[in-house]
C-alpha cells in the first residue's frame, strides 16, 4: 500500500500534468465508456481539463446545490490511496461512483465532484499528520482511515496505554469552524466519550503549514506543539465548553486544544 511519501512523490508527476491527460491514465475509467465520457464533461464543466493537478486546482472550488446524495468519498479516497490515486482518478471514481447511484446529470454530477474535490486536500493532511505523529508516538497505534471518520467522527485515533486520542483536523476559515462547532456540539452525532484533541489549521499561515506543491500540511513544529498538548497540558472539560454560546465556541476552535468529555 503506499504510504503518504510515495504520494508526495507522485505528487511532482501530478503538478506535471493536466486533468485531461492524466484521465488517460485511468485505464479501468477508460474502459467504462459512460463514465469516460462523464468525466470527461465534468472536467470542462469545472474548468479543471486544462489544470495542472497540483494543489491550487482544488483550491476555491465553486459550491454547488448538488442535492442529497449518498456518495462518501473518504471511502472514495482510501480506495485508491491503497492502490493508484491521482487527482483526476479520484474524480473519476466519483463520477462512476454516481453512476452506480443512478445520478447521470452532469450539472449534477459536477456539482458533487466539487464536494469531493474540496474534501481531498483534507484527505492528504490527515494522511499526512497520522505519519508525522507516528514518529512522535512510536510505541503507540494510530488509525487513519473511513472506519474512524465515518463510524466515530474521528479524524485520526492515537491509541497509546490506556489511552485514546481522537484528533480533530478542520480548517480555520468560517466555513470550517461552523461545521466544527455543529459537530463539537452533537449536532452531526453524539461525541464519543475520551479525550479530543483540536488541531485548526490556517493554511495562510505559512509558519504553521508545510506546502508541497500548492498541497498544504502541517508543519513539523505543529505536530510538535500537538504533542506538547496531549504530554502537558490539562484537558478542558467538555461540559463547560458545551454551554457556551455558538460565537465562543468557534473562538475556542480555533487553537489547538485538548478536551475530555
Amino acid at each position: 500500500m503506499p504510504t503518504i511519501n510515495d504520494i508526495r512523490k507522485y505528487m511532482d508527476v501530478w503538478k506535471r500534468q493536466t486533468y485531461r491527460s492524466g484521465l488517460e491514465y485511468c485505464y479501468l475509467i477508460k474502459k467504462d465508456k459512460q463514465a469516460y465520457a462523464l468525466t470527461s464533461d465534468v472536467l470542462k464543466m469545472q474548468g479543471l481539463e486544462g489544470k495542472y493537478m497540483d494543489g491550487y486546482s482544488v483550491q476555491n472550488i465553486p459550491i454547488k446545490n448538488e442535492g442529497k446524495v449518498d456518495i462518501i468519498f473518504t471511502n472514495i479516497f482510501w480506495d485508491l490511496a491503497g492502490d493508484y490515486i491521482t487527482p483526476v482518478y479520484y474524480v473519476a471514481s466519483i463520477v462512476k461512483k454516481c453512476l452506480e447511484n443512478k445520478i447521470d446529470n452532469p450539472g449534477q454530477v459536477a456539482g458533487i465532484v466539487g464536494r469531493g474535490l474540496r474534501s481531498l486536500p483534507s484527505f492528504l493532511r490527515e494522511m499526512d499528520l497520522t505519519y508525522k505523529l507516528s514518529l512522535l508516538f512510536p510505541n503507540a497505534k494510530i488509525l487513519n482511515g473511513p472506519e474512524q471518520d465515518v463510524g466515530e467522527h474521528t479524524d485520526i485515533l492515537i491509541k497509546t496505554g490506556s489511552r485514546e486520542y481522537r484528533v480533530w483536523s478542520y480548517q480555520d476559515t468560517d466555513r470550517g469552524l461552523d461545521n466544527t462547532a455543529a459537530r463539537f456540539c452533537g449536532q452531526r452525532g453524539e461525541l464519543p466519550k475520551g479525550y479530543h484533541i483540536l488541531c485548526p489549521i490556517n493554511i495562510s499561515d505559512k509558519a504553521k503549514v508545510e506546502e508541497v506543491n500548492g498541497w498544504c500540511f502541517y508543519s513539523e513544529s505543529y505536530v510538535e506543539d500537538i504533542y506538547e498538548i496531549i504530554s502537558v497540558k490539562k484537558p478542558d472539560e467538555y461540559q463547560m465548553l458545551a454551554r457556551l454560546q455558538t460565537y465562543a465556541i468557534k473562538h475556542y476552535l480555533k487553537e489547538v486544544n485538548i478536551v475530555y468529555k
